[in-house]
């Protein structure tokens, strides 16, 4: 059905803006349409213009790539390690957030001012990889980590790293997910967000242009209606955003709480799926598989012990982050 629905989508921009400036409009805007509605082949296919175009860009240093989350992936196959434990700790060696990936190998880190090493944990893999131990590179994984010092030296910075991980023998887990084809070729939701947010602009300038260069009542209709279509895909890319802090904030001063903990828990398990310190702006970011989670939050006395604030009630995650506002 919703095949059908983009199919018809694209032969009524096609058709109805058919002069050459807005067919290729509507071409584009067509396949911001597809990457909205996250059509996994047609999708992947009309997303290639928009993944080697942002290559060609940030390596000729006309913009910079930003990433929103780390992962661990497999030295040998490329493929993204899950689970994984990743542990970051302080130059006292405590212990100062843990973090368990998710199906892609993923995981966000946000951390305040300061040194830092990062540990990986894995049955049947061992960490530092010996096989990239000399690469800063490997295809698509940039800023390879292998256990140095990670020197944070911004009030706040979201650390963008890929761990690899040396297999010791075939691992049953990795194994069965990549039979089941449970591996997504890209990073799905949110690259598709961002491509559909370009398409959408690139399509509104395209139709501004070829009204000046046809005007008439037919191709100022047809601007009014590539404008309407672009900002409902703006509108939706934009409140369907998977990037987002968490806040955490005091119910009586409505000011943030920094350096509390954070503890994120399955809510049908009660298994603790990750631990984050906010910031000194009490925010956070915690990536997180779809599923039902609740969080406890522990506020930090002046002599450094912590005590519980607060229980969250169960809440969903859909969109891949927590994104929530917490007052304690």
């Amino acid at each position: 059905m919703l095949g059908k629905a983009v199919i018809v989508i694209l032969q009524f921009l096609t058709i109805f803006l058919g002069t050459l400036p807005f067919s290729i409009t509507g071409i584009v805007i067509a396949s911001a349409l597809v990457l909205m509605l996250q059509i996994p082949y047609l999708g992947s296919l009309v997303l290639l213009p928009y993944i080697y175009g942002a290559n060609i860009l940030t390596f000729f240093g006309i913009v910079k790539r930003d990433g929103t989350w780390c992962v661990v992936y497999d030295s040998k196959t490329k493929l993204p390690i899950d689970p994984a434990y990743v542990t970051v700790r302080n130059m006292q060696g405590k212990e100062v957030s843990s973090i368990i990936t998710d199906l892609n190998g993923r995981f966000s880190l946000l951390l305040p001012r300061g040194l830092y090493t990062i540990e990986a944990g894995k049955t049947n893999y061992t960490f530092p990889s010996l096989a990239m131990i000399d690469s800063k590179v490997d295809g698509k994984y940039t800023n390879l980590y292998f256990g140095s010092i990670v020197e944070i030296a911004d009030a706040e910075r979201s650390l963008v790293i890929s761990i690899p991980m040396d297999p010791i023998e075939e691992d049953w887990n990795q194994v069965e997910k990549k039979r089941r084809n449970l591996f997504y070729r890209f990073d799905d939701t949110e690259t598709y967000f961002r491509a559909a947010k370009t398409y959408s602009i690139i399509a509104m300038i395209l139709a501004m242009f070829g009204s000046l260069y046809c005007p008439s009542y037919a191709s100022q209709l047809r601007l009014e209606i590539i404008i309407g279509i672009s900002l409902v895909v703006l509108a939706y890319t934009w409140h369907h955003r998977q990037y987002a802090h968490s806040f955490v904030l005091d119910k009586k001063t409505r000011l943030p709480v920094g350096f509390a903990k954070v503890s994120i828990f399955s809510a049908k398990t009660n298994n603790k799926v990750s631990q984050k310190i906010t910031s000194y702006e009490g925010q956070f970011t915690c990536l997180l598989s779809k599923g039902l989670y609740y969080v406890t939050i522990e506020k930090r006395n002046e002599d450094g012990t912590y005590d519980l604030a607060y229980t969250s009630s169960p809440f969903s995650v859909n969109s891949g982050y927590v994104g929530k506002r917490f007052t304690v």
